[in-house]
């Protein structure tokens, strides 16, 4: 039995939190554009390349290419598959939705220091703010995993949905919230190896409808 039949008997949540990098923001378009501009010739996914650039005593290459996928990269990235519809559904029926990221706000995958906030900053205002999909106040960019999920608490979310296994097993995930985990864009609820419920936008957004349909 999948978790997609059972999870719709709750109630969608009336908020919902939302890893940003990874799971709102979906860096695949940037990640082969970043690889050729380093002479990276095959393999031109995120798996690939991080097995092509680390070394076992030098990771240098793989911390580069990350400080320029979230600065440069943003440039090229794009909203996951189904977040636009599905905010602006979450807008019209009143759904509270924050943003949670892990995100320092300067680089410290190269010695180069980089910004990494203004980057995250430009992306959302364009692609969410300025459409009033989310407010500013909405979002929280937090420099360490334990701000990130005692941040989680302290908004006492009834879910969150993230990409990394690693927050949501993390010890100080709050108890009362539910962890989602985003694995692709067409996931249908079944629970991942981590045991969560492996979801997808669209899949969130069919269970939103759902509770939200007259006479429900």
């Amino acid at each position: 039995m999948t978790v997609a039949h059972h999870l719709p008997e709750r109630e969608f949540p009336l908020r919902i939190g939302l890893d940003l990098d990874n799971t709102v923001i979906d860096y695949g378009p940037a990640y082969p554009l970043i690889a050729a501009e380093m002479g990276l010739s095959e393999g031109w996914d995120r798996a690939s390349i991080r097995e092509q650039l680390r070394r076992p005593d030098d990771d240098q290459g793989w911390r580069y290419f990350q400080s320029v996928l979230y600065t440069r990269g943003l440039d090229h990235a794009q909203p996951a598959t189904g977040v636009l519809d599905f905010l602006a559904d979450c807008r019209a029926g009143g759904i509270g939705v924050v943003i949670v990221s892990h995100k320092t706000p300067r680089s410290h995958e190269d010695d180069s220091g980089q910004d990494l906030h203004t980057p995250a900053r430009r992306w959302l205002q364009r692609t969410l703010h300025a459409p009033g999909l989310i407010a500013v106040d909405d979002v929280h960019l937090c420099p360490t995993r334990s701000a990130k999920v005692a941040t989680i608490g302290a908004l006492d979310l009834p879910a969150f949905l993230d990409d990394l296994p690693e927050v949501l097993s993390d010890p100080g995930f709050p108890a009362g919230t539910l962890p989602l985990q985003y694995t692709h864009a067409v996931a249908t609820g079944e629970l991942t190896p981590d045991g969560w419920p492996g979801v997808g936008f669209p899949w969130l957004h069919r269970w939103l409808r759902r509770d939200r349909r007259p006479n429900r």
